[in-house]
């Protein structure tokens, strides 16, 4: 698990989505975060959502999966309320929920 996670934002119409997935997993704070490398950028998650990326990415195939830490704007309160009132559309039009 030494190996970096790369993630890239891809913006989509939910009137016409292309396939995607979403993950759900447990948003508890351990006291070590995790890191991905998200937009080019190094940013610091839970250590649970860096643990549920390594498990479902397979090796060397890009993914499409919906991850409310990194496609909602956590330190923008008003697009944070705006995405939350998305989340059930979101859910619904995943191919499937991982």
């Amino acid at each position: 698990y030494s190996e970096v996670i790369r993630c890239e934002l891809s913006v989509i119409r939910l009137i016409d989505p292309p396939e995607y997935e979403t993950l759900s997993y447990d948003w508890r704070s351990p006291s070590l975060p995790g890191q991905v490398i998200f937009c080019s950028q190094v940013t610091t998650v839970t250590l649970n959502l860096e643990a549920a990326i390594r498990r479902i990415r397979p090796p060397q195939i890009d993914r499409l999966v919906w991850i409310d830490a990194l496609c909602i704007n956590q330190n923008d309160l008003e697009e944070r309320s705006e995405q939350v009132q998305l989340m059930t559309n979101v859910f619904l039009h995943a191919l499937k929920i991982v």
